[in-house]
């Protein structure tokens, strides 16, 4: 039966497909027509219920309400900004003018602040290599996430003021394109962006400034996974790689667009399920599954990485199929194993006692279920560790 109805939504989806394409052509070029109606399509094969064209109205009206999000011009960034010069840079939309002096959340300005920039060889071997002494990843850790994760083991780049920190610089757009070189020079397999969505605007300037002078690396989109449709499709056509989190997913399947009481304390962001399971889905429909298929430093694909918390905080329960069914067994996943209290929850941990497990770190009866589960879903490609 289920196979069946499989059958039917994929039939159902290429007619919407077809008809689609036909209908948006009208309204805009036949590729941003097409990328959108398949959106929808998606709708129609991933959801449980949805074997009708009911499905995919709901899908075509909400994504017509957001369609400047897949305009495509020569100049991405000033299309995509809104009239009232809000940043939409981040689901989190902050009314101000960043132009103008003014932050938002993340506190990022109108340069790009960097922690860091070296060769990692600490990251998964599609992105570092196996080999330490080659290479490496050409990483540039980016201050100022626009998530608040209580557990945050980077929370002294992420989540620190400005004004505490003596590390990190700022850097204009052609500055970073410099560092983005040097790298390269270097020796670096790619160009490893981290926490990148709040400083896209400058990204894109220096990226595509770069690549003029000479980059030819791929360029690796790290991320938490908290993205807007408006920033990966300024970012469409400039990353090869994308890096994202999956961190949370929803109690049930029903509530996966609600806000999320859980999802707001640990992460600071109640939406977080919808909007990650969106940004995955443009992240994949740009790049594809990771190729190649060797353990060598991959040039183009998803890899998403996922931490399993103890008590299925993060309902890995829950994410396992899901990330399955909608990204298909050749997915590139890393189930994480090294979740420890750290940040808020150590300096402050009576204040989380009423969140089972978030105090202690994962045991290793809670990795191999996790494990387990992504053998028995159909992940055959992930990366589990083999000792924990």
């Amino acid at each position: 039966m289920r196979q069946e109805q499989q059958v039917k939504y994929c039939q159902n989806s290429e007619v919407l497909l077809f008809v689609g394409r036909i209908f948006f052509s009208f309204l805009w070029r036949a590729e941003t027509a097409g990328t959108l109606w398949l959106l929808c399509c998606q709708r129609v094969l991933l959801c449980e219920k949805a074997g009708t064209f009911a499905v995919a109205a709901c899908s075509a009206a909400n994504l017509w309400q957001n369609r400047g999000c897949f305009l495509r011009t020569e100049s991405r960034f000033e299309v995509f900004m809104s009239t009232d010069k809000s940043c939409n840079l981040c689901p989190h939309y902050c009314p101000v003018d960043r132009e103008s002096g003014q932050k938002g959340r993340c506190s990022a300005g109108q340069k790009v602040e960097i922690s860091s920039a070296y060769l990692h060889h600490g990251e998964e071997a599609p992105i570092s290599g196996v080999n330490p002494a080659d290479g490496g990843s050409g990483t540039i850790f980016f201050a100022r996430c626009n998530l608040r994760c209580i557990f945050c083991q980077n929370w002294e780049i992420s989540q620190t003021l400005p004004s505490l920190r003596s590390d990190s610089w700022e850097a204009s757009a052609e500055e970073l394109a410099d560092i983005m070189l040097k790298l390269q020079a270097r020796g670096a397999y790619n160009i490893n962006l981290v926490s990148p969505t709040p400083h896209v605007r400058q990204i894109e300037v220096a990226l595509r400034s770069a690549k003029s002078r000479g980059l030819t690396i791929p360029i690796v989109y790290n991320s938490g996974g908290y993205d807007s449709l408006e920033s990966l499709r300024i970012m469409d056509g400039l990353i090869d790689i994308y890096m994202p989190d999956a961190k949370f997913a929803p109690l049930n399947e029903e509530d996966a667009d609600s806000p999320d009481p859980l999802a707001a304390r640990l992460f600071g962001a109640a939406d977080y399920v919808r909007v990650n399971r969106l940004a995955l889905l443009e992240m994949f429909r740009q790049v594809g599954h990771l190729r190649p298929e060797r353990m060598v430093p991959a040039r183009r694909g998803l890899l998403v990485r996922h931490l399993v918390m103890p008590d299925d905080l993060a309902r890995t329960s829950r994410m396992l199929p899901w990330l399955s069914e909608n990204l298909g067994p050749e997915l590139r996943l890393n189930l994480m194993a090294q979740y420890r209290p750290m940040f808020l929850v150590r300096k402050r941990p009576a204040e989380y006692a009423d969140i089972p497990g978030l105090t202690r770190p994962l045991r290793i009866d809670e990795y191999q279920a996790a494990a387990d589960l992504t053998r028995s879903v159909g992940l055959n490609r992930a990366f589990i560790r083999p000792h924990f």
